[in-house]
């Protein structure tokens, strides 16, 4: 089961993405934000993808003044978050 939240904070917005899977040892979490990394499943599993994904995202993400991190338990499943700057636009004028 895939989670998505939603949570408004007096400066941001974070968005955070949950999973239930196998989770990501710490040691791969640092790298996860490198170009071209790909995670190594211990049982051999091979999950197809590029490794540019997180990347672009954290390019994305921080290019609007925001941040982007990950907590994961082996075992226990992924959360992926990203905050964004709450901003005021300008009032429209007609």
């Amino acid at each position: 089961m895939i989670v998505v939240r939603g949570e408004v904070r007096p400066a941001d917005v974070v968005i955070s993405v949950a999973d239930q899977g196998l989770g990501i040892s710490p040691e791969d979490i640092i790298l996860l934000f490198v170009r071209y990394y790909r995670v190594k499943m211990s049982n051999g599993y091979h999950i197809p993808g590029t490794g540019l994904g997180l990347p672009i995202a954290r390019t994305i993400v921080e290019a609007h003044g925001g941040r982007i991190w990950v907590e994961s338990k082996v075992g226990q499943g992924t959360t992926l978050f990203f905050s964004l700057p709450k901003t005021t636009l300008p009032p429209d004028k007609d």
